[in-house]
Formats: C-alpha cells, sequence, structure tokens
C-alpha cells in the first residue's frame, strides 16, 4: 500500500510484517510463555482432579465419617494426600508456571497492537485474585456468615427443589466480586491472544478468538441467568447437561486458542527472511520512503 503526499509527490510504502518480525527477536519467549500458562492450568486441573478423587475415595470407602480412629491406615493415607494436593497444587501451578508465564510474555512481547498492556493488566488481574481476592475474601465472608458453616447438604435438596438457595449474608455479592475478577483477567488474556494474531496480521486466529469470546459471553450470560434468575431448571438433567456441556467446550477452546497463537508465532517466524539473504534495497527496515519526481 503507498499513498502520495500532495505537493511533493513521494511514495510512502506502508510497514512490512517480516520487517518488524526482523527487529523482534523475542517472540520465541513469548510463545515459551503461553506454553508455561497451559502446563500451569493442566497441573491445576489433573492435580486437583487427583486429589478430589483421593479424598472422596477415603471419605466413601474407607467411612471416615463413621469412625475415624478405627479407619484403615491406607484410607487416612489417601485423604492427607488428597488434601496436599488440593492445599498445595494451585500454589506451585500459578506461581512456578502461570505467573511465571504471564511475566515472561509482559517481558518479551512487543508493543504492537497493544499485547504488552493486554497482558499487563491481565496479570494484575490473576494477582488480585490470588493475593488479595483469596484471602480477603475468605476472611470477610466469614464476618459476614457470622462464622456459621455453609450447609452443603441444605443447598443440595435446595436446588433439586429448584428452590433459590440460602446463602450467608454477604457470600453471594463476594463470591460474584471474586468471580468478576477472575473473568477480567480471561478477557483481557484473550484481547493479547487476539493482539498477537494481529501483529502478524493473521485474520483468521483473530476472528478465531472474537467467536470464541462471544461464545464465552454468552455461557456466562446463561450461567448466571440459571443460577440467579431461574434456578428451578437447574433441577432439570437436559439443562445440567447442557450447561456442563458448553462449559467444556469453553475449556478445551481455550487451550485451543493457545496453541492456535503458538503455532502462528512458529508459521510467521519460521517464513521471516534472514536479513543476510535479502537484497540490499530490501534492508531498508520496517518503512521505505521513496521519493518520486518533484518540481
Amino acid at each position: 500500500m503507498s499513498y502520495a503526499i500532495p505537493g511533493l509527490d513521494p511514495v510512502v510504502t506502508a510497514p512490512d510484517t517480516s520487517a518488524y518480525l526482523r527487529a523482534e527477536p523475542t517472540w520465541p519467549d513469548v510463545r515459551s510463555g503461553l506454553a508455561r500458562i497451559v502446563v500451569g492450568y493442566l497441573i491445576i486441573i489433573f492435580g486437583n482432579g487427583l486429589g478430589a478423587f483421593l479424598v472422596l475415595f477415603a471419605i466413601f470407602q474407607g467411612h471416615l465419617f463413621a469412625d475415624f480412629n478405627k479407619a484403615n491406615g491406607w484410607y487416612k493415607i489417601c485423604l492427607i494426600v488428597g488434601m496436599v494436593l488440593l492445599g498445595v497444587i494451585n500454589i506451585i501451578a500459578y506461581l512456578f508456571y502461570i505467573l511465571s508465564g504471564h511475566w515472561r510474555c509482559i517481558l518479551n512481547v512487543p508493543d504492537r497492537c497493544g499485547a504488552r498492556w493486554m497482558i499487563f493488566i491481565c496479570m494484575i488481574f490473576i494477582c488480585m485474585t490470588c493475593i488479595i481476592g483469596g484471602p480477603v475474601l475468605h476472611t470477610t465472608t466469614g464476618y459476614l456468615s457470622g462464622g456459621k458453616e455453609v450447609d452443603i447438604r441444605r443447598l443440595e435438596r435446595s436446588i433439586q427443589r429448584g428452590e433459590r438457595p440460602e446463602l450467608p449474608p454477604g457470600l453471594i455479592n463476594l463470591q460474584l466480586t471474586c468471580s468478576v475478577i477472575e473473568a477480567l483477567s480471561t478477557v483481557f488474556f484473550l484481547l493479547f491472544l487476539r493482539a498477537v494474531a494481529r501483529c502478524f496480521d493473521d485474520t483468521s486466529r483473530t476472528k478465531l478468538v472474537e467467536f470464541y469470546m462471544l461464545f464465552l459471553f454468552f455461557m456466562t450470560g446463561a450461567s448466571f441467568v440459571l443460577v440467579f434468575g431461574i434456578p428451578k431448571m437447574l433441577a432439570q438433567p437436559y439443562v445440567l447437561l447442557g450447561l456442563g456441556l458448553g462449559w467444556l467446550i469453553c475449556v478445551i477452546g481455550y487451550f485451543a486458542l493457545i496453541f492456535a497463537i503458538r503455532a502462528c508465532i512458529a508459521e510467521n517466524l519460521g517464513a521471516v527472511v534472514s536479513p543476510l539473504d535479502l537484497d540490499p534495497a530490501d534492508q531498508s527496515g520496517p518503512a521505505t520512503f521513496v521519493p518520486g519526481n518533484t518540481l
């Protein structure tokens, strides 16, 4: 693309993506940071799944509620290992993989298309959720509930009867606050992925991120309406099945998007021509100014 300046009649060549990429050697580190984020979330999923399985297996198979002291020692070990996994695995995954992956992306992603700002804001919300949100919301919830524990069985019976669950005062607002913070971190991370695709002029992957965001907004709104608007619908098996299937698609799509952006980075970096292989006329940088005939 080119345009002329009135009076001088020069030709200004539009910035070339390959020229930008030759001046941005840190894209492989961004790709590595995305890989660490994926590994961190996979550790959380499989670690929490294994921990929950061990805890439930020890409780129901070992009859720990009936008589904990007389229960088999192996069931006690399973209970302890499961609780340790549930308590430690999230900390390890967030500190050593998810946060470090975001930090690597912040340090190495270029400033084009607002990519660095998107991942920076995303990391702020993640830190608010991990460092501030958890302890503050837990402590405040304890005060607002008057030190009373939430009766899980009562909540389950309320949902089965199609009634609105009775929660301690202020608990819903605090949980919504934490959910909004987590949702904002997810939105800005998706905007970061979109910005990375735009840096490579990858229209298809940019549209893919936008489509995923629309589907995610739809699932969030549908879940909000079902839980707080018409809870009687949750007693219907097909509604729960559809809701679970939708969120499963969101989780799988989230990982697929990250892999797609990593593939976008690898493909475009592989197509970049080395400066040593360029003609001298093509080694002029991201933007070239070619003067025309002037009067």
